[in-house]
């Protein structure tokens, strides 16, 4: 902050001083609380936006829906979180960020003792098929889930195979789960 002065000087030899005083507003403190963790489920739908101050500012990001983080909207993976305030008096303004993982947490679910079963052909055009082992004599849940957690598919099998069409939905990767009793396997299938 100060005044500055300058002189110029045309190929005529007329001077002219310009003098400007500049004066410094300092950019408001703004303060974006952190989540409480640094991840979360996917399957939890939304979790509240952390509060931030001075209050009026706006939030941005993937999957902001009024004061909640839609975290289907927002996706899996590292997620930042931008709030901005500018102080109306001044003009000035400054911004926080935060972040949080979004995690699918069917694959920390895996429990109890793995059951062995096949699965093919993965990568797949759209058939798939799941072989039980023989020794497997309690019903079996299968699930299919999309890359945000979605539940797809859903059967209950009395046999020892099944098939799943997958056709109907795009190409990408999707997540198996095969729950028998405690043991639970959840595998990627890859959909060409």
């Amino acid at each position: 902050p100060g005044i500055y002065i300058d002189t110029m000087q045309t190929i005529y030899g007329l001077d002219s001083v310009v003098e400007l005083s500049f004066s410094h507003i300092p950019a408001p403190v703004v303060e974006l609380q952190p989540f409480p963790t640094d991840t979360i489920c996917i399957e939890e739908d939304f979790a509240f936006l952390p509060m931030a101050t001075p209050a009026g500012g706006t939030y941005q990001g993937n999957g902001i829906v009024g004061n909640e983080l839609d975290l289907y909207a927002a996706g899996l993976g590292m997620q930042e979180l931008i709030y901005t305030y500018t102080d109306t008096a001044t003009g000035c303004s400054n911004s926080d960020s935060a972040a949080i993982e979004i995690v699918l947490c069917l694959l920390v679910e895996q429990i109890g003792a793995a059951l062995n079963c096949k699965v093919f052909p993965n990568p797949t055009n759209g058939l798939l098929f799941i072989k039980l082992p023989e020794t497997s004599d309690q019903a079996t849940l299968i699930q299919l889930f999309d890359g945000r957690g979605r539940a797809l598919y859903s059967n209950t099998l009395v046999s020892k195979s099944a098939t799943i069409q997958l056709q109907a939905y795009p190409p990408g990767i999707y997540y198996l789960k095969i729950q028998s009793g405690e043991s639970v396997e959840v595998r990627k299938v890859i959909l060409n």
